[in-house]
């Protein structure tokens, strides 16, 4: 585990296939729900991580930091 908030160092774009290969859970468990969206912003940087995964994130001391890989 990463002790660094998730942000972002290159621009916002979404990534079509990852999208397409990996759905939103329709009514995930709070477990999975977090495991999605961790995933979600590791492959895709279409958006922010909603405020309440973030908090809960936080909560769980869970942190990760993204870069462009270069």
């Amino acid at each position: 585990m990463l002790h660094e908030p998730l942000h972002f160092r290159f621009p916002r774009s979404v990534n079509i296939q990852w999208h397409s290969e990996n759905a939103a859970p329709r009514e995930p468990t709070s477990n999975e729900g977090l495991s999605w969206h961790l995933r979600h912003a590791v492959h895709c940087n279409c958006c922010h991580l909603p405020g309440e995964v973030a908090r809960e994130l936080g909560r769980r001391q869970i942190f990760a930091y993204v870069s462009d890989p270069k």
